[in-house]
């Protein structure tokens, strides 16, 4: 049996997300299932179910999981102002989401539940793809330890290898990214150095305008409020170089190193490549390496096709 993929994601902040969701899709990967996790995870399971829809794909379940970070406030990410910005009747709105997203109906099994029965189901050949915050994978494995064994591997986006900065993924809920870091799955995980050299030109920017087919609308639709709400024009494609390196594993070169994920004091939210193992650090397979030309050939093959 062949393996099977669970994708944990947070669309609908970077615009990231969804091309790694349509990458995934248009490559035909065997995908279980998509979980969202994150502020509003609701609203970022109706964002996937409409661009899975538009993909042809409505067989793929989609769970709604975690909100909140296990301890890490908002207020240490980002400034009062963004903050602010993005809160409505005092919730969080993603800035992509759509009016026509609130049509689409999602279930009531929580994501922390799908991800163990997924795990259980499908007899040791099921690798996640965690390319959001860590929170709904570390509470699956916490909840149900049964399932570490039955989870072949974790590819993730997450951490800084060769700067001593945080990342995204990690400093959101750097405890739940510790537990998934030291569970004792087989992690292979690139980091923020390797994916800022992704970043679409605008050729290709306007090339995904000119498209008329139903998926790249509504992705060129999300990819201008991106824009216009971060006040960029350079969409970075951090989670869709994961599903690119499944595809050809020649795009990034990884090697095994001891890896700290820090929880307190100037370490907290990085990722620390140490020398040797202790009682806090893992073993883990680091990309190191990326060549973004072939990145570009697999992603352009398929997100134009």
């Amino acid at each position: 049996m062949h393996e099977q993929y669970l994708i944990d994601t947070d669309p609908g902040d970077d615009i990231d997300d969804a091309f790694a969701i349509t990458l995934a899709v248009k490559a035909n990967l065997n995908i279980a299932g998509i979980t969202t996790v994150f502020r509003n995870a609701a609203q970022r399971a109706k964002m996937t179910k409409m661009l899975l829809r538009l993909c042809g794909r409505e067989d793929i379940p989609v769970r709604a999981g975690i909100d909140t970070p296990m301890v890490q406030k908002m207020q240490n990410l980002l400034p009062p102002e963004m903050l602010e910005r993005e809160m409505k009747d005092g919730y969080y709105t993603l800035p992509q989401y759509l009016p026509e997203m609130d049509k689409e109906e999602i279930s009531d099994e929580h994501a922390v539940d799908f991800i163990i029965r997924k795990a259980r189901e499908c007899g040791g050949n099921l690798v996640i793809i965690a390319i959001g915050p860590f929170s709904n994978v570390a509470m699956a494995v916490r909840k149900a330890p049964d399932i570490i064994p039955l989870i072949k591997e974790i590819r993730l986006i997450g951490g800084y290898y060769t700067k001593d900065i945080p990342e995204w993924n990690v400093a959101c809920d750097p405890e739940c990214a510790r537990t998934v870091y030291t569970c004792g799955i087989p992690i292979k995980a690139i980091g923020l150095d390797l994916t800022l050299r992704c970043a679409m030109d605008k050729k290709a920017v306007e090339r995904l305008r000119s498209f008329k087919e139903k998926t790249n609308i509504l992705l060129s639709a999300m990819l201008e409020k991106w824009m216009a709400h971060y006040g960029t024009e350079k969409p970075i494609m951090h989670d869709p170089l994961v599903i690119a390196v499944i595809l050809d594993p020649e795009i990034v070169e990884f090697e095994k190193k001891y890896v700290l994920v820090g929880l307190q004091g100037a370490e907290r939210c990085k990722t620390v490549i140490q020398d040797g193992p202790s009682l806090e650090n893992s073993m883990i397979e680091v990309g190191l390496e990326v060549h973004p030309e072939k990145f570009f050939e697999v992603f352009y093959k398929y997100i134009f096709n």
